[in-house]
């Protein structure tokens, strides 16, 4: 049954997919080319080779944390209809059937391709809701882990929200707010779900309510959100164009996502034998909380952060809490070649340090923080962590 239901869904996407614009030449599956015009991202290696290798190194492998390291930004990425048909080849390649993660990178990206194509005029928006049902039905992909899906279904449903707004679709509203009901910690989802509110067919209310929502994440939007209460029309909105060239770079540096999805270790407490967790410290200032991660991006530790302070604003007894500084920083390492000449650099660690007020800013704070509309919701961002899959799995301790 649920082969018969990837073939379905696939074979709608790509049926969609086959009548929006005219064939552009054949691209080669197993093509490093084809993969990262798809997501961005250099064709594997197979996994036999792969795990050769892990056995060889099996010593040193044994002293190092099992997650796998951060993608880089996406390159070579193709758009629109290219986009489309890049994915379509390399998901095809047998090698793509092997990464589960990566299969759920080129879904995700097959999503993105569609809505860029359509925003151009030349693909079907409605075609959108296949592409997730694709991902889900797939036994070759990741959606089926938890972590996974807690983190990517909310990047499909963005997608699927501004092509039904740009649509008309009236259920556009509820499914874009849902992204961030589900992850009100995510200041890049807040960030996202703020400029596809700027699509047209987005009601007013809507779009205050998320500009607000971005607001709490970074200050500098609180006068764009100002400007929206009191707007009582909206003839500044952008054209298609415009939101396209907007949103389709800020969710191409998305895909990376799936990459670590899978593999973060869960939210606790740090440990004595574990490198991540949170630890906080009050101050005259308010509440500085740190949040640690390895081998994971800092938008994942500050969103752990984030939670954290919740917690504790729900100790003091209160129901909200306002970011009032981030000062997050990382450990980076850096290669040098046997001559020492300087090769090249990676994050090894990301430490999240936000000084937050809990039911408030304290007196003294900047202006910009006594905005009541721009604090966060302790219920919403609590009601969230205990329905993920952060509460409903306990971290392993790692010696």
């Amino acid at each position: 049954m649920r082969s018969v239901l990837v073939r379905g869904a696939m074979l709608c996407l790509l049926l969609a997919a086959s009548v929006i614009a005219p064939s552009h030449a054949a691209l080669a599956p197993d093509d490093e080319g084809t993969w990262r015009a798809c997501d961005g991202q250099g064709r594997p290696s197979s996994a036999a080779a792969v795990t050769g290798v892990k056995v060889a190194l099996l010593p040193l492998l044994l002293l190092a944390p099992d997650r796998p390291p951060v993608l880089p930004r996406p390159e070579g990425l193709a758009f629109g209809v290219v986009g489309i048909e890049a994915c379509r080849a390399a998901m095809s390649d047998p090698r793509s059937r092997e990464w589960p993660d990566r299969r759920t990178m080129q879904h995700l990206a097959m999503a993105v391709h569609l809505l860029d194509a359509g925003l151009q005029g030349g693909a079907d928006l409605s075609a959108l809701p296949a592409a997730k049902a694709a991902w889900l039905a797939d036994k070759d992909s990741s959606g089926v882990t938890p972590a996974v899906r807690w983190m990517i279904e909310p990047l499909f449903d963005l997608v699927l929200a501004v092509g039904a707004a740009e649509r008309r679709d009236p259920k556009a509203a509820a499914l874009l707010s849902s992204v961030i009901d589900r992850r009100p910690g995510s200041y890049e989802l807040a960030a996202l779900t703020a400029e596809a509110s700027l699509s047209q067919g987005i009601d007013m209310e809507t779009r205050r309510r998320l500009w607000w929502h971005a607001a709490s994440h970074e200050q500098e939007r609180v006068l764009v959100a100002m400007g929206l209460r009191a707007a009582q029309s909206a003839p500044f909105l952008p054209s298609r164009e415009m939101l396209r060239d907007t949103l389709i770079p800020l969710l191409h540096d998305q895909l990376v996502v799936a990459s670590y999805a899978n593999r973060v270790d869960l939210y606790s407490a740090k440990g004595t034998f574990s490198s991540d967790g949170y630890v906080s410290e009050s101050s005259a200032a308010g509440e500085l909380i740190t949040y640690q991660v390895d081998k994971a991006p800092v938008a994942w530790a500050r969103e752990l952060a984030l939670f954290r302070a919740a917690e504790l604003a729900a100790a003091a007894g209160q129901t909200r809490f306002v970011l009032l500084e981030d000062r997050s920083a990382q450990l980076v390492a850096r290669q040098f070649t046997g001559y020492g000449a300087y090769a090249g650099s990676y994050v090894m660690r990301n430490d999240v340090t936000l000084l937050v007020g809990l039911g408030g800013p304290p007196a003294g704070a900047a202006p910009v923080s006594r905005e009541p509309a721009a604090w966060m919701s302790v219920d919403k961002m609590l009601t969230a962590l205990n329905g993920s899959f952060l509460k409903q799995q306990r971290a392993t301790p790692r010696s």
